[in-house]
């Protein structure tokens, strides 16, 4: 719609600025091609325009969009008309198509629904093949009718063997003596009972539900007892396996072990029936059982005596590679895993024993592997520190070997970056140092005298007396030590005291406290 005529009718009452919204409406739909979306604007505007008089410029508005929905329409037609002839005649071919009838109607509801989407049409050629194709249609439906009506009969026949086999069913409840029966009998009835509603399971939909429950509730009693039947027996037949095994199990002689197979074999055949299943997986446990009677005995002495000899010795392979001192974490689980997958593993203290020092003895190469990495980025940081090196350079040589711990990782970040740290704990470290080597500092006593206290408040006692080793308290300071940045005098005072512990540690046994 052109911009004058907007602008002509933008004073115009309420009730025409309600029109004119129509009209742009439906010229929206209109110029995208949306056709059902403009018939029903187009019809709104038109029931509206009855009981309001328009506009001169609303009328000549409404004309021109009229004219272009009429377009529209007529485009719609001549673009769909090839595709409801295509339809149509499909629907022809399927009047005389051979296809199964279900396949039919499914085929003819599809080819309506596709109709029905091609939207509506109101030329005479669109309702000329309409009708065609409508009538088309009732003749493929009446091409099925036969064969519906032919399979409604039988599935009423079918109906009435369901209820026959249920009636057959309720008799049988009804009369039966379950202390006396015959239950290979029963299991045929219940097996021939299953056959011959499966064969006529085809009947009226609507009666599906309520000969199924009917079927159920006639077969599932007698099943039950057939059920109770069956894991009798079946545990009869267990409680012959247990006999067995535990004859197997004890130290019975061969003769009285052969003696009791063949009694329980016998026994085995007198037992009732079983689910077939589970009475196969049951026989080939007693079958084995009753092989392994008469040659059980020297069988597994042969084999004792073979196995004991193969874990000694690979027991003792074991232990002398863990004495070697030359293997890393990952060949130390190997070797647990090789011992633990020993059946009479020999020499377990001794393992144990090898396992713990190893254990020891790596944990210390790897403190001490992280000790070295801490000692060499402090040297980095000092170097920063003293300005005989840039930060860049710094950071580049900065990645290890190692991963040391978050925390000390981030400490000694913090101390390259010259962030504030507390200016005496460098000095309490040195202390803790001297105390655990047994080096005593008088300038520092009163620094001594705070660290007693905190011990005496913790409920440790006098001197360093805790849970961690010595070795252990001494690599905790080290960590902490080195990632402070200190003077020269703490480094040296620090370092005496590392020489101190490192001259007598050989000679000291390590306590765990």
């Amino acid at each position: 719609m052109e911009k004058s005529d907007t602008q002509r009718t933008s004073s115009a009452p309420l009730g025409d600025a309600h029109l004119r919204g129509q009209l742009l409406k439906l010229e929206q739909a209109l110029q995208e091609g949306h056709l059902k979306q403009a018939q029903k604007f187009h019809s709104q505007f038109h029931k509206a325009s009855q009981t309001t008089k328009l506009p001169r410029s609303l009328r000549e508005d409404f004309s021109k969009l009229s004219y272009q929905l009429k377009e529209l329409e007529d485009w719609q037609v001549f673009a769909t008309s090839p595709k409801r002839q295509a339809l149509s005649e499909r629907m022809k071919a399927l009047i005389t198509a051979e296809d199964h009838p279900d396949q039919k109607i499914k085929e003819l509801k599809q080819l309506h629904t596709d109709w029905r989407q091609l939207g509506a049409a109101n030329t005479r050629q669109a309702h000329r093949l309409w009708n065609k194709f409508k009538a088309d249609g009732d003749k493929v439906y009446a091409t099925c009718a036969e064969y519906f009506k032919e399979r409604d009969s039988i599935r009423l026949q079918n109906q009435a063997e369901h209820e026959q086999i249920c009636a057959t069913l309720e008799k049988f409840s009804e009369d039966a003596n379950w202390s006396s029966m015959d239950y290979p009998n029963v299991t045929r009835l219940i097996n021939k009972s299953h056959d011959d509603w499966r064969r006529y399971r085809d009947i009226p939909p609507k009666q599906h539900r309520i000969m199924n429950e009917r079927f159920h509730a006639a077969l599932d009693p007698i099943k039950q007892k057939m059920d109770e039947e069956l894991n009798r027996n079946l545990e009869h037949k267990q409680n012959l396996i247990e006999q067995l095994q535990i004859c197997l199990d004890s130290e019975t002689d061969a003769s009285s072990m052969t003696a009791l197979a063949k009694r329980l074999q016998q026994e085995w055949k007198s037992v009732g029936i079983t689910h077939r299943g589970k009475d196969q997986k049951h026989w080939r446990i007693f079958r084995k059982l009753c092989d392994a009677a008469f040659v059980r005995r020297d069988q597994e002495a042969v084999e004792n005596r073979q196995n004991a000899e193969n874990d000694v010795q690979k027991a003792q392979e074991i232990c002398k590679e863990l004495a070697s001192e030359d293997i890393d974490k990952d060949r130390l689980q190997t070797l647990r895993s090789e011992f633990l997958a020993l059946e009479r593993p020999p020499n377990t203290k001794e393992f144990e024993s090898l396992m713990q020092r190893t254990k020891v003895r790596l944990a210390d190469q790897h403190e001490g592997l992280l000790i070295e990495d801490i000692k060499r980025k402090a040297s980095l940081c000092t170097l920063v520190e003293d300005k005989t090196s840039d930060i860049s350079q710094t950071q580049a040589a900065w990645p290890g070997s190692v991963d040391l711990p978050k925390e000390i990782e981030q400490r000694l970040l913090n101390r390259l970056e010259n962030k504030p740290v507390n200016s005496d704990e460098a000095e309490k470290l040195c202390v803790k140092l001297e105390m655990l080597v047994g080096i005593d500092a008088p300038d520092s006593a009163a620094i001594r005298m705070q660290i007693q206290v905190e011990l005496l408040q913790k409920g440790l006692g006098q001197g360093i007396k805790e849970e961690r080793t010595r070795k252990k308290q001494f690599r905790d300071l080290q960590m902490a030590f080195y990632c402070l940045p200190v003077l020269p005098a703490y480094i040296d005072r620090f370092r005496t005291a590392e020489d101190v512990f490192t001259q007598n540690t050989p000679k000291v046994r390590e306590e765990q406290h």
